[in-house]
């Protein structure tokens, strides 16, 4: 192959015994997330490397456009532990073996090496922070987890566990549409910002309600709305110490008890919150630092409590799917499509102008996807109709958008098998 499209990364040992690597200033942008994940394991499984210290060779192919919002970052990361599982036996070590029996776990560790974080008792060790995403786990989870015809519910926090898992009918069918709007968060600075601030947003949230994630915050506060009362409270009283020149606070505002783990249970606030959020009346104009995350805070509710099940059973019934199911279906994957246009900001033009071609030409629903600012649009058509709508879909964005055409990429699939060994 052409030397652009080779890597060479050499594994060592530095001074303090964390792993360490070498890669050419002029390696191609994909052998960043194989670097990323060959040093994270190669620093929580020396030994592992050590029994195959003549290295080895990878091959890796693709027939997805890159920066595309179709996880090809999270396809490089997966593929890097299976060549590397295969070349060293990584699975007979116990700390690993457990999250890939059949567990969405699998996906959490795999996440683990992209964002850098720790997992369980296998640390990041000083390693970096993988190719410096702060993203979640759920493309690799799907990835390494999936079945040919099913579509996975999964719960990621507090617990990380399957929710259920729905057949998709045979008479339909997703066409995707790549638009050629790159996305290269490992290049782009500024692509890179502007993602993380949005997984940054919900932390924040959840650090201000003294939860460990939104979807503890949900569970502990029981709704959106009764989170939001705190959730003003708490910026109120941080604004008000900051106009007295007091600190800042680096824990939770409240401290709210129940708030960690599943002792809280759906629906109840806890005794603090209730005192908390009564102190002081709600303010009538809040300010700009609370809006976008009390529209996070609501885009979070509605995602993972209406569109995600919702979503999951009105794809999932049989051929004689009933009107209301179908309403429903361009009914929520429209909402959730505006709803991240407006509290993550991640929507462009051309995904924008994607979704609403795909509702006019027919589609049953279509939204953007993946991490967004740039990326592709899925649509939902009945099967019959897939060629014909792809082809038209196409060429009607081409013209509209003739500066992305050459990388635009359309194409109908449904979900295949996950990741394994042929």
């Amino acid at each position: 192959p052409a030397t652009s499209h080779v890597a060479k990364i050499c594994l060592g040992t530095g001074s303090s015994g964390t792993a360490t690597d070498r890669l050419a200033a002029a390696a191609p942008p994909w052998s960043r997330y194989a670097r990323a994940a060959l040093t994270r394991l190669a620093h929580n499984f020396p030994e592992a490397f050590a029994a195959g210290a003549a290295g080895f060779d990878v091959g890796l192919g693709s027939d997805l456009p890159g920066a595309s919002g179709l996880s090809s970052s999270s396809a490089i990361i997966c593929a890097m532990f299976l060549a590397v599982d295969y070349a060293t036996g990584l699975r007979r070590f116990p700390a690993i073996s457990a999250p890939f029996a059949g567990s969405p776990e699998s996906g959490r560790f795999l996440g683990c090496l992209e964002n850098g974080q720790d997992f369980r008792g296998l640390p990041s060790g000083g390693t970096g922070q993988g190719v410096g995403t702060f993203g979640g786990s759920e493309d690799h989870a799907a990835i390494m987890t999936c079945r040919e015809g099913k579509l996975l519910v999964a719960n990621f926090f507090p617990t990380l566990h399957f929710e259920s898992e729905v057949s998709l009918s045979d008479d339909l069918v997703f066409v995707v549409g790549s638009s050629g709007h790159r996305a290269e968060k490992a290049l782009d600075p500024s692509t890179l910002a502007r993602y993380n601030a949005a997984a940054l947003q919900a932390r924040e949230i959840a650090r201000l309600l003294g939860c460990a994630s939104l979807a503890e915050a949900l569970h502990c506060f029981g709704s959106a709305d009764r989170a939001a009362q705190v959730l003003k409270e708490a910026l109120t009283d941080r604004r008000r110490e900051r106009q007295l020149g007091g600190g800042h606070q680096s824990g939770a505002v409240w401290g709210l008890g129940g708030c960690h783990g599943d002792e809280g249970r759906a629906g109840e606030v806890p005794e603090q919150a209730e005192s908390a959020a009564g102190r002081l009346p709600l303010v009538e104009s809040v300010n700009s630092e609370l809006v976008p995350l009390l529209r996070r805070l609501k885009q979070f509710e509605f995602e993972t409590e209406r569109v995600v099940p919702g979503l999951a059973a009105a794809l999932s019934p049989p051929p004689d799917t009933p009107s209301s199911r179908l309403a429903e279906l361009r009914s929520l994957s429209s909402a959730s499509h505006e709803a991240a246009a407006l509290a993550l900001g991640n929507i462009v033009d051309a995904t924008r102008w994607l979704e609403m071609r795909a509702a006019a030409l027919g589609s049953l629903g279509s939204s953007a996807f993946g991490a967004g600012f740039g990326g592709s649009v899925w649509a939902v058509v009945p099967a019959f109709e897939a060629l014909s709508f792809e082809r038209r879909w196409g060429a009607d964005y081409r013209e509209a958008f003739p500066e992305f055409a050459s990388g635009s990429y359309f194409f109908a699939m449904r979900p295949g098998p996950g990741a394994g060994r042929i």
